[in-house]
């Protein structure tokens, strides 16, 4: 058997990469219970939810990306290290939508910094400030245009951001069978 391990280390970002959006008619049922579940978050677009919640949003998002070879995101993993992190039952929330990040970036790697603006008020910088003892997640709602690489269907793109005072841990991702 092996593990993938993963460091986790204060502020840092968990999020899926490497992956493309189902089809349109398969995604849009969750991505409508999504949007019923933090669009009324947009306007203020931070906010805390429950873990049990914000499980429940992952595991819709699951449901809507298809990971390329090579990559994966493992919900129940991402949730397990989520909820270790966490001081409390909630973590926080930072909302933005209409978003236009491109798949692909001008070099042709897998976009990996969709959180990362250069302004003071950038959701990653909010989210910095927000995760002292619980997590922080960043849901980016990407309209997911043909035009940038994606399959042409709106999609929540999630990052999760760990919080400052965590004690640094490896974890061991699911075991693989070997044979």
């Amino acid at each position: 058997m092996l593990s993938e391990l993963q460091t986790l280390t204060p502020h840092k970002r968990i999020l899926p990469t490497g992956f493309q959006t189902d089809y349109r008619t398969k995604i849009i049922p969750h991505v409508k219970r999504i949007d019923r579940l933090l669009l009324p978050f947009e306007d203020r677009q931070i906010g805390k939810l429950s873990l049990s919640a914000v499980s429940n949003i992952f595991d819709l998002i699951s449901e809507t990306l298809v990971m390329d070879e090579g990559y994966s995101f493992h919900v129940d993993d991402v949730k397990a290290m989520m909820a270790y992190a966490a001081k409390k039952d909630f973590a926080h929330i930072v909302v933005k939508t209409n978003r236009n990040i491109r798949r692909l970036t001008k070099t042709g790697v897998y976009e990996t910094s969709p959180d990362t603006a250069s302004t003071k008020s950038s959701e990653l910088r909010v989210a910095r400030q927000l995760a002292k003892t619980t997590p922080a997640i960043i849901f980016l709602r990407q309209n997911g245009k043909e035009e940038h690489g994606w399959s042409g269907t709106p999609f929540w793109w999630p990052i999760i951001v760990l919080p400052s005072t965590m004690t640094s841990t490896i974890y061991a991702n699911k075991t693989i069978q070997t044979r």
